[in-house]
């Protein structure tokens, strides 16, 4: 990936899912299938009249596919107003470059882009490009990260490098 000058300014927020019962508590079979708790949606709803409050044009809200996600995006959408596109990617077993590469390239049709998925994946993302390691994010927390002039860093084996 190269650095990429921008026409204008863009916005990604990370927001991971609200809060989740183990698979035992929800009487799923699968870590895939955990729905939120009621807890979690709660948690979702106060975090989308925070992002209302911000007063952001999203463009697109990209999901993972797993059940606490899609039932976090689709409070968001319903609130936001904002369409939702699943993207398995965001699921797991990639890499956090591989990820920050997807949403790099839908940064090619959008300005303002939710991302809602999972520790640590965006953990990892928001902590590459601020500081360089890791940070946590709580359940239905949001991170804000603003691209003014150039998406100047790619994800490399987890860290971010300024590219030339």
């Amino acid at each position: 990936m190269t650095k990429i000058k921008l026409n204008k300014p863009k916005k990604l927020i990370l927001l991971r899912h609200g809060h989740s019962p183990g698979i035992v508590q929800a009487g799923v079979t699968s870590d895939e299938q955990r729905p939120l708790s009621q807890t979690g949606y709660a948690q979702v709803k106060l975090s989308a009249q925070k992002l209302l409050a911000l007063k952001i044009d999203f463009d697109v809200i990209l999901s993972s596919t797993l059940v606490r996600a899609e039932e976090t995006s689709k409070i968001l959408s319903d609130i936001l107003g904002v369409k939702i596109m699943p993207q398995k990617e965001l699921s797991g077993g990639l890499p956090a470059s591989a990820v920050w590469d997807l949403i790099v390239k839908r940064f090619e049709n959008f300005d303002n882009i939710l991302v809602v998925g999972h520790q640590p994946y965006l953990g990892t993302i928001a902590g590459d490009l601020l500081y360089g390691a890791s940070i946590g994010m709580n359940t239905a927390g949001f991170l804000v990260l603003e691209f003014k002039e150039y998406l100047p860093f790619e994800l490399e084996q987890g860290f971010a490098k300024e590219t030339s």
